[in-house]
């Protein structure tokens, strides 16, 4: 999910930076705010589950499937249920994973809670006078219907806005009745727009996807295209000559106190953002292929559909012919290969069913058993050896044991063993030997 707003954002900065058509701020918030969406669709869940309810037959059967120590794997009995190592590495790192979300998330709401009391103990709420008339007139301007309250901060401070459900605009006490109404205006903008939900999703996505270091450009861009699409709708409900006052109000904006700017939507300060906002409030610019927006946005969305092709989906695998004996020695050392045409129904196990009737035992290539303790010592032995292999079995305190074969030579005269190469190691939870 994270590849999919990845790329998007990537191929939209390339865009962007090469500047082939002019996209207005409202047309790159839009492709903004869908790169954060695309981090909560799982799509390539989604394809596969269209898959499996439109087109049934197509990856329903896996030819020449392996199970591994290296792959995730549970594998079910009747009785019992079985998690080899590399699954119990997942589920760890899983854990790590979720463990940092967690501690940004609750960082974040912490923050919000401290800035909620601190609004309400520099700012006291307006419930009449200029400024509750400006928001109401204001309001039936924009056509918003919900109740939103406004405060007064006798602080040096910038408007901003709080609170995604119940929003709180906040202006400082300073401000003349033209400031005040541009301001107020500012700030519903964004309630209108639910920039708060948008900022908040954002906080999220960086909280899951801290260690994509593509999310935190995201972040910044994010801010700047708040503010740039903000303004463009300003500079809808204003008349010309008032572009220049809306323009002096960032300015001198820039110049106030901002609290937790992660929180609320307040006036930028950053230097480069305020002079990028002048500009484009102050020009005149009509876009002459209005429908250029439109298909590069279109197909900037489609290649979020890319990393579809990287979802591999769990494989659930069920046979019957496998006895109750071969399900209880499947462990996570195993290699296990299912070869099957259209239902699972034949297994082969490699090095469960190595049959041990020692603790030490030598197995010709034949397949023939011997036992294999260090041998008496003989006078002298014209050595013949035989290739085969070598296997130890060690029980463990735990009920469990340790299987461990290696290529050897076994002198069919003595019994000596020689040239004893270690090729797997198999450890059991249960002893089935």
């Amino acid at each position: 999910m994270t590849l999919s707003g990845s790329i998007v954002f990537l191929v939209y900065s390339f865009f962007e930076r090469i500047r082939i058509v002019y996209l207005a701020p409202l047309n790159r918030y839009f492709i903004i705010k869908a790169i954060l969406l695309f981090h909560f669709i799982p799509i390539g869940y989604l394809c596969q589950r269209f898959e499996e309810v439109f087109l049934p037959d197509i990856g329903r059967i896996y030819r020449h499937t392996f199970v591994n120590g290296s792959q995730p794997a549970v594998i079910f009995a009747p009785n019992e249920r079985y998690i080899n190592a590399a699954y119990e590495n997942h589920v760890t790192i899983f854990f790590i994973w979720l463990l940092i979300p967690m501690i940004l998330f609750l960082k974040s709401v912490f923050a919000r809670y401290r800035l909620r009391c601190l609004i309400m103990n520099l700012s006291g709420e307006i419930t009449s006078g200029p400024a509750f008339t400006l928001l109401c007139e204001c309001q039936n301007r924009l056509q918003i219907r919900k109740k939103i309250r406004i405060y007064s901060a006798d602080a040096d401070i910038s408007a901003f806005t709080y609170g995604m459900f119940h929003p709180i605009i906040v202006v400082p006490g300073s401000y003349e009745a033209k400031e005040l109404e541009l301001a107020i205006l500012h700030e519903l903008i964004h309630i209108k727009q639910k920039d708060s939900l948008i900022l908040f999703i954002r906080t999220l996505v960086v909280a899951i996807y801290w260690f994509n270091p593509v999310v935190y450009f995201i972040y910044r861009k994010t801010s700047v295209l708040c503010e740039l699409a903000c303004d463009e709708l300003v500079t809808r409900h204003i008349r010309e000559e008032e572009r220049k006052d809306y323009s002096q109000l960032i300015i001198a904006a820039a110049g106030g106190y901002h609290l937790a700017s992660r929180h609320v939507t307040p006036f930028s300060k950053n230097q480069r953002i305020i002079k990028e906002r002048i500009d484009f409030i102050m020009a005149k610019r009509k876009n002459k292929f209005r429908l250029a927006p439109v298909i590069l946005s279109a197909g900037i969305l489609l290649t979020s559909t890319f990393p579809v092709m990287a979802y591999e989906p769990p494989k659930k695998m069920l046979f019957d012919s496998v006895s109750m004996e071969e399900q209880a020695l499947i462990s996570s050392g195993n290699f296990i290969e299912f070869t099957t045409e259209e239902s699972f129904d034949q297994i082969t196990v490699s090095s469960v069913n190595q049959h041990i009737e020692y603790d030490f035992q030598f197995t010709d290539k034949n397949g023939n058993i011997y036992p294999a303790d260090e041998p008496v010592p003989q006078g002298e032995c014209s050595h013949t050896f035989m290739d085969g292999t070598y296997t130890t079995h060690m029980k463990n305190d735990n009920g469990g044991c340790t299987v461990k074969i290696y290529d050897a030579k076994r002198c069919s005269k003595c019994g000596l063993i020689t040239n004893r190469e270690l090729k797997t190691t198999t450890e059991y939870v249960k002893c089935p030997h």
